[in-house]
């Protein structure tokens, strides 16, 4: 609206419900909206790796840590290439999830915003807008399920791979000798 207001040389703003703003008001509410988001884009990024970094650091130790402290029938009992997964991969899922929790915190910031925004312009259509949303976000939890059953076997999969891997280097001696 206010492109449309600068297009026609107004002075003011129409916004919802026949109110008016001063062009300079509106302008600046717009950058001061901007700026908001800006910040928060900054914030959230600056978080994300922060939390990324502290997280990587602390589940390795905590992973290693665990390992080393438990008894040798646990250690013997695992399949080889377990310790391998959980230091690598199972470290790098959790701080992926960490990541995704930063990028959500703002995400949602930025979304209050945009929703604040909207609602001030129309709310009859924000209404609507965000209630279809809520249906399809509903609609969309039985394939959050199969993609959470896919991941698991995708896990299990990797498990069975760095055992195959660790089982062949063990044996790369045998296999070098006796052809």
């Amino acid at each position: 609206r206010a492109g449309v207001a600068l297009a026609n040389g107004e002075k003011a703003i129409t916004i919802q419900g026949g109110h008016t703003v001063a062009m300079a008001t509106g302008l600046a509410a717009a950058a001061g909206f901007i700026l908001v988001r800006f910040a928060s884009n900054i914030g959230g990024a600056a978080l994300s790796s922060l939390s990324m970094a502290r997280a990587a650091i602390r589940l390795q130790g905590e992973f290693t840590d665990a390992y080393l402290r438990t008894s040798w029938d646990v250690k013997h009992s695992l399949a080889p290439g377990r310790v391998q997964q959980l230091l690598s991969n199972d470290a790098r899922t959790a701080v992926n999830a960490v990541a995704a929790t930063a990028r959500g915190i703002t995400a949602a910031v930025s979304l209050f915003a945009l929703v604040a925004v909207a609602f001030a312009i129309q709310p009859y259509i924000t209404i609507v807008a965000t209630v279809l949303v809520a249906l399809l976000g509903l609609a969309m939890m039985p394939l959050r399920r199969k993609v959470q059953q896919v991941s698991q076997r995708a896990a299990a999969a990797q498990v069975a791979f760095g055992t195959r891997v660790n089982e062949t280097e063990s044996l790369a001696l045998e296999i070098e000798v006796h052809g």
